[in-house]
């Protein structure tokens, strides 16, 4: 159906009006916008060179990527593993369906995880439940002489990180560890050595997965759903980390809506750790836990 509809125009710029209007009847939030990106993948250039070229008539090549690419996103497919990959704190990552999407939370996340190492000496440093790396790779580059140990189950996983830390330059500072939670670090003689471990981990209730977005449940579930409470690989974190941090060291986290209170609870109830701040995401939810090694 995509197809026979898209056949019908003969310039580029109705051809993008037209996907637009279809991924608006899919769902899809900001189509028009969506649609021109499509286009600029299907061209090989930028949204920019897109208006540039709204004049001309696509070739059977083009019309044939571009339809393609519609029909993947009517699907919900997420418009970023379409397109491979999704900017973060300035950079780009290669994303793709065994990883997270990195989103704008998770850069807030990050972002006080580097402030945090960067008045240190040499820090070092966990990133637990790595995904594209993304938390690690900007750690690692914006805390100068930091070293990060970026841990995943997934070797697709890590396969996607390695990549990405190698294309924007932090190969150096990372090393890439596959098992579960924190049990890689484990023999290394790293417990009472690390400044921060730093995790966005999975912390949906399991009976609220399937009432996510559509484009959501395209992500790799093991990175999403949290247990019964969303809570499991949390409360592993907080009763797992003191023993690698050092006194003063942080632990830091991502965390769901209305789980502050319980999670603030837990870390009182951890003989390691004393909870030390809630930071707010962009629409004023409490998102990043921070808890300090005593």
């Amino acid at each position: 159906m995509v197809e026979k509809r898209l056949s019908d125009c003969a310039k580029i710029a109705s051809l993008a009006a037209l996907a637009g209007d279809i991924l608006a009847l899919s769902g899809v939030e900001n189509p028009q916008i969506e649609a021109e990106a499509l286009m600029a993948e299907a061209l090989g250039t930028s949204r920019s060179g897109v208006l540039m070229r709204l004049r001309e008539e696509p070739g059977q090549a083009v019309r044939g990527r571009f339809t393609g690419l519609v029909e993947r996103r009517t699907a919900r497919e997420p418009l970023q593993y379409i397109l491979g990959r999704q900017e973060f704190s300035g950079r780009i990552f290669k994303v793709n369906p065994a990883v997270l999407v990195p989103r704008p939370e998770t850069e807030t996340l990050a972002r006080e995880g580097a402030d945090f190492l960067k008045g240190l000496n040499s820090p070092l440093a966990a990133d637990i439940g790595t995904g594209s790396g993304c938390i690690a790779v900007t750690l690692a580059l914006e805390a100068p002489g930091s070293f990060i140990y970026a841990v995943d189950s997934s070797g697709a996983a890590l396969k996607t990180a390695a990549a990405n830390a190698e294309k924007n330059g932090a190969a150096g500072g990372v090393e890439f560890l596959k098992g579960d939670l924190l049990q890689p670090l484990s023999g290394r003689g790293l417990q009472g050595r690390l400044d921060l471990v730093i995790s966005n981990p999975p912390y949906i209730p399991t009976d609220d997965m399937q009432g996510l977005q559509p484009e959501v449940l395209y992500e790799p579930k093991a990175a999403l759903d949290g247990g019964p409470d969303g809570l499991d690989a949390i409360r592993r974190l907080v009763r797992e980390a003191p023993a690698y941090l050092r006194p003063g060291g942080r632990l830091m986290f991502e965390i769901g809506f209305g789980q502050a209170g319980a999670v603030r609870e837990m870390i009182n109830g951890e003989p390691g750790l004393y909870f030390e701040k809630i930071i707010l995401d962009f629409a004023g939810i409490e998102r990043i836990i921070s808890a300090v090694k005593r």
